[in-house]
């Protein structure tokens, strides 16, 4: 903050002097007047003396220049975020027992989701009949991955499970990152059995 006012100091000071020493001169080769050069303080740039130093400078210019992360309320940055979103985009009939699903997941974060796996766990009647897990690779900040499929075969016993509960199923996609970023997303839907 002191090397500002200590340059504009000295820029004053040269254009000062220039100004003094160009008083007296003219252009035409006569007598040139006669003035006295006014009296000028000279100040050395490799002192550091407080005690002359001026206080009239901008203030708005200085409170620009020493803006500080309190005086404009910004906060240290948060390090990048991993955050999940889900979709299920459909479920298809592949056979009696099975279902073959198609989802989206989407890091809306600000870090790239690496390794992510997705857990897929079905429950009817607040039983669980099926919890598997699928590798979805990585997801890149603010990127999806779509059209991932996967096929759901709850068995026999699941089947009449799901059956006895009127076709009613809840189904869970819970995306998780080798870093342990996680979050779990339900989808209830009504099955045809």
């Amino acid at each position: 903050m002191k090397e500002p006012i200590k340059q504009r100091r000295t820029l004053l000071t040269a254009a000062a002097a220039g100004a003094a020493l160009l008083a007296g001169c003219s252009s035409d080769s006569g007598e040139g007047t006669n003035t006295q050069t006014p009296e000028v303080e000279t100040l050395d740039p490799r002192t550091d003396d407080d005690s002359s130093e001026q206080t009239d400078s901008d203030p708005q210019e200085e409170q620009n220049m020493t803006s500080t992360a309190e005086e404009t309320g910004q906060t240290e940055t948060p390090e990048p975020s991993i955050q999940f979103n889900a979709e299920l985009n459909s479920i298809t009939k592949c056979g009696t027992t099975c279902r073959e699903i198609d989802y989206t997941i989407q890091n809306t974060g600000r870090a790239a989701a690496e390794g992510v796996t997705a857990r897929i766990r079905v429950r009817t009647g607040g039983e669980q009949v099926y919890n598997e897990a699928q590798s979805i690779d990585n997801i890149p900040s603010r990127a999806q991955k779509s059209g991932i499929v996967h096929e759901i075969d709850v068995g026999i016993g699941g089947g009449s499970k799901i059956k006895s509960n009127d076709g009613e199923v809840t189904l869970f996609l819970e995306p998780e990152a080798s870093n342990g970023a996680a979050e779990t997303f339900s989808f209830e839907r009504t099955l045809d059995v």
